[in-house]
């Protein structure tokens, strides 16, 4: 029996083994379509995968290259203040609001206020909502700009940013772009009854009304390019402001000796006074206006210093932007 089983077997292998084959052997038209599908997801989770590692490049770079203007500039360095470091930043012209936007601020600098400025009253420019990414070089702030172009951030300014000399203090800015800006400016701001020297690199000088500015403009900034400015404060007025001084002196002097170049006439007394000429009310109108202006100054220094912080656009700039509205 196990022969003629053998026989059998070995009779009719082939056919069996046609049979089997046949039985057992996938369909095709089942597996093509699973082979497609399993290759389209395994496509998908790919591109899955590298949107999520680019997208957040991607947006980091659009929200650092919408930038104008960049200022960054030191206030407060009397005696008794803490020095405050305030950005002012403008997004190019056209930018839709609102638009998430990033700026890169220095590590670990404590930010004090940050909001959009809108131009009128100070008291209304409205407070950001911001957030903060710990960076290696640098720190980021990410916010939303909805009403205006402009945002300003004050900061406690860094600690390692002054250091004490033999002959004053040493105020060093420095400050890298995490994205395109089309022009930057650094600035120190020091009291009247002070001067910067040794300042690198070569800075435009300011005399204003509160103070003398020392700024240094780079236009373009490109990501990750460090612009700098530093020099040493000492006591005593600048030469600017010797010079402007002098100068006034020069003036006031010709005017009051009748020989001023414009032919300007001092104002003299009446040669005959009145029996009774009373209280002459224009100090006193002069002394209101005085404090008026004093206090809108005081309340509005706080909020103001975008302007001062911005490089202003130069001729060019400000003739395109004329044929522009023109246009």
């Amino acid at each position: 029996m196990k022969n003629s089983s053998l026989a059998s077997v070995t009779l009719t292998t082939e056919p069996v083994t046609m049979k089997i084959s046949a039985e057992r052997m996938p369909n095709v038209s089942t597996l093509a379509p699973r082979t497609v599908t399993t290759r389209l997801l395994c496509v998908t989770i790919l591109a899955t995968l590298c949107l999520v590692l680019v997208l957040p490049g991607t947006a980091l770079a659009a929200g650092e290259d919408v930038w104008y203007a960049m200022g960054v500039t030191v206030y407060d360095l009397e005696e008794g203040k803490e020095p405050t470091l305030v950005m002012a930043s403008q997004a190019r012209e056209g930018t839709e609001l609102p638009v998430d936007v990033a700026i890169a601020i220095p590590k670990g600098a404590e930010v004090l206020w940050a909001g959009q400025i809108l131009g009128g009253d100070p008291a209304a420019d409205p407070q950001l909502e911001a957030t903060i990414d710990t960076g290696t070089d640098y720190d980021v702030l990410r916010f939303t700009l909805t009403q205006s172009l402009i945002a300003q951030i004050e900061m406690a300014m860094p600690q390692d940013w002054i250091t004490s000399t033999d002959d004053g203090r040493r105020i060093g800015v420095e400050w890298t772009s995490a994205g395109l800006v089309d022009r930057a400016r650094v600035a120190i701001t020091v009291p009247l009854t002070y001067h910067l020297e040794d300042v690198v690199p070569t800075s435009h000088v300011e005399v204003r009304p509160n103070d003398v500015l020392y700024s240094a403009e780079t236009s373009p900034v490109a990501a990750g390019q460090t612009i700098v400015l530093s020099g040493v404060m000492v006591e005593g007025p600048a030469p600017e402001l010797i010079a402007m001084m002098s100068q006034a002196d020069e003036e006031s002097a010709d005017s009051t000796s009748g020989t001023g170049s414009a032919g300007v006439q001092p104002i003299r007394a009446s040669d005959e006074p009145t029996e009774d000429e009373g209280i002459d009310t224009t100090w006193i109108i002069v002394g209101v206006l005085g404090a008026i202006v004093a206090v809108l100054v005081v309340v509005i220094i706080s909020r103001s210093r975008a302007d001062d912080t911005l490089p202003q656009a130069d001729e060019e700039d400000a003739e395109d932007s004329s044929e522009s509205s023109e246009e």
